[in-house]
């Protein structure tokens, strides 16, 4: 394998433990494309919370969030970092999305 020398940063979300790696090398060649490589599902997952975090609902949610402060059954963005499958991974996504669309209550 052969490093592209592209550095891809990997943070952790302040209000979860920091079990992500601090950045992560991108290397090219070896088996698989990059889509099917850990940087590529964490590339691809990180660029679908970004879209989700674009919406009126998820700013609507942000300055509930900022005045009033979370309650249990509030929205929580998925973790891109996490080892965990394709399927669990769209299904938090999903989830998340569903809860975002209802509006925050005080």
């Amino acid at each position: 394998m052969v490093s592209t020398g592209v550095t891809v940063p990997v943070k952790a979300h302040p209000h979860r433990r920091a079990e992500a790696l601090s950045s992560v090398a991108v290397v090219a060649g070896g088996q698989g494309s990059m889509a099917q490589s850990p940087i590529g599902r964490l590339l691809r997952r990180r660029n679908q919370i970004r879209i989700v975090k674009d919406t009126r609902a998820y700013r609507a949610w942000s300055a509930f969030f900022a005045k009033h402060g979370r309650r249990e059954d509030d929205p929580i963005t998925p973790k891109a970092d996490e080892a965990t499958s394709k399927s669990f991974f769209e299904n938090q996504l999903r989830e998340w999305r569903q809860k975002l669309h209802k509006s925050p209550t005080a």
